[in-house]
């Protein structure tokens, strides 16, 4: 899942330079991408480079783990059934983990 990234958040209907957010959520939006670009710059990557990548790759798998928590408790089923070992948590984690994981093989000029 994926959310829109700094570019769109910082441009209006039309494309333009114009913030899509009220001056205080835009400051304090600006403050969280200057966080989220250091803890990515922290761990070998170069966290300003991939700012909007970062900012849509977390956001997308915050909602998605909410809302598989939501469905969870609403239907009174907080483990999934047949993995009684892991959590519902750990299985998502497991999961969101697992999507990461390939294989590329970059062909020999």
């Amino acid at each position: 899942m994926h959310s829109l990234g700094l570019e769109q958040i910082l441009l209006n209907y039309a494309g333009n330079p114009e913030s899509i957010l009220s001056s205080n959520t835009d400051k304090e939006f600006l403050n969280q991408v200057k966080c989220l670009q250091k803890e990515y710059t922290n761990h070998g990557v170069n966290g300003n480079i991939t700012a909007d990548e970062n900012i849509s790759d977390n956001a997308g798998v915050t909602a998605s783990f909410n809302a598989m928590q939501k469905s969870l408790v609403e239907k009174n089923q907080l483990r999934l059934p047949g993995i009684s070992q892991w959590t519902s948590e750990q299985i998502f984690w497991i999961g969101w983990g697992l999507s990461w994981c390939e294989s590329v093989e970059m062909p020999v000029c």
